[in-house]
């Protein structure tokens, strides 16, 4: 019995050699690059989330993960609450991708520099600089195997955590985005739905250069993800958690008055005025 074992092990052993030997061992996590796997990976697998993931569950679990930040960050910022959470469940594959897997980075933002401060780098992924990104080895389409100490264009934002990227994502929006923002509250104010209003926010941070794919691209994939799990919801919450957004405090207070008697005394002028309700 211990023999048989042994033999199993200096196999198992010798096939490991061999698989390293061809270039086809990789993270079981993820589906394989072309540079971890010459066969059988592919550099579109760059951006999908880890294999079996997300679950159900999981998914859920997501979403009850950032919604409070993302409730506290719509109020400080301005930016429906819903999209926060839609576009972290779509760029982030719920936190299975492997940007947000690895560097707590759930909206896929960029650094467009070479081995930036703070940056984590997706090795593998697809050429995004036109072309320009400098090959090593061709193994047919979609199986690249790329210099990547020369890249600039797969370098993404490293997070301390999600908190961290939701207020980054508000800080860049307020900063890049500043319209779409201003229009989103103005149409809350003008009495648009939730489900409307942020719809239409990310369609134009889209048109603004948020999302390369265009505004009715990014409206649909993020509006059903906000559709799917009633995302609006979060909305209403932000603006009732709000202090600055309850009617008392948006609107001026007027004091009614009823009547102001006015005499004379000794020369004296006497004004009196009885507050009505």
């Amino acid at each position: 019995m211990k023999q048989k074992k042994s033999f199993q092990l200096v196999i198992f052993s010798m096939t490991l050699i061999v698989l390293a030997g061809t270039g086809i061992v990789h993270a079981a996590l993820f589906q394989p690059l072309p540079y971890e796997d010459r066969v059988r990976g592919r550099n579109s697998y760059a951006y999908n989330p880890a294999i079996g993931h997300p679950t159900y569950n999981e998914q859920v679990s997501f979403i009850n993960s950032i919604k409070n930040t993302a409730i506290s960050a719509s109020s400080v910022y301005g930016i429906p609450a819903s999209a926060i959470i839609g576009m972290a469940c779509v760029e982030g594959g719920y936190g299975f991708t492997r940007s947000a897997y690895y560097a707590n980075n759930i909206f896929g933002i960029k650094v467009w520099a070479q081995n930036p401060e703070g940056g984590w780098q997706l090795k593998g992924q697809p050429d995004e600089d036109g072309g320009r990104v400098p090959v090593i080895a061709s193994h047919g389409g979609d199986r690249l195997i790329f210099r990547e100490d020369a890249r600039y264009d797969n370098w993404y934002r490293r997070f301390a955590s999600r908190t961290d990227a939701i207020h980054y994502l508000g800080g860049l929006i307020t900063r890049k985005y500043q319209p779409a923002r201003a229009n989103y509250q103005r149409r809350i104010a003008a009495g648009w739905s939730y489900a409307k209003a942020s719809k239409q926010f990310c369609r134009e941070i889209a048109d603004l250069g948020y999302n390369h794919l265009g505004g009715n691209y990014y409206e649909g994939k993020i509006g059903a993800v906000m559709d799917r799990w009633n995302l609006y919801q979060y909305d209403r919450r932000a603006v009732k958690d709000d202090p600055g957004s309850r009617r008392e405090d948006r609107q001026p207070q007027h004091r009614r008055f009823g009547r102001i008697n006015i005499s004379a005394d000794s020369g004296k002028l006497k004004i009196s005025i009885k507050a009505g309700d």
